[in-house]
C-alpha cells in the first residue's frame, strides 16, 4: 500500500515581533505538536522493527527452502492485509461521513 508521506515543518516566524504572551502561545502549541511527533515516531519505530522481523523470518524460510512454511505465512499476511486495508477504506468513509 502506497501512501503519500507528509512533514510538518516549523514555521519560521519573526519572535521579535511577537509579545511575549504571543512567544509563550506559541512555544506551547510547539511543545504540544512536538509531543505529538514523539509519539507518532515511536509508534512508527516499533512498526518498523515488527516489519524487519516479518522479512527476516521471511528470507529465514526461504533460505531453508521451506516452501510450504512460506507460503502460508505469505497468505497469512495477505489476509492480515486485505482487513487492514478494509479497516481502512471504512474508517476513511465513516470520516467521509461527519
Amino acid at each position: 500500500m502506497t501512501q503519500l508521506i507528509t512533514h510538518a515543518c516549523t514555521t519560521l516566524m519573526n519572535v521579535d515581533a511577537l509579545t511575549e504572551q504571543q512567544c509563550r502561545a506559541e512555544l506551547k502549541s510547539l511543545q504540544e505538536q512536538s509531543f505529538v511527533k514523539d509519539i507518532q515516531l515511536i509508534q512508527l519505530k516499533k512498526t518498523n522493527s515488527r516489519l524487519n522481523h516479518m522479512l527476516e523470518n521471511l528470507c529465514d524460510t526461504f533460505i531453508e527452502e521451506s516452501f510450504s512454511k512460506l507460503h502460508a505465512e505469505l497468505h497469512r499476511m495477505s489476509v492480515f492485509l486485505q482487513e487492514q486495508r478494509a479497516a481502512a477504506k471504512a474508517a476513511a468513509a465513516r470520516k467521509v461521513r461527519r
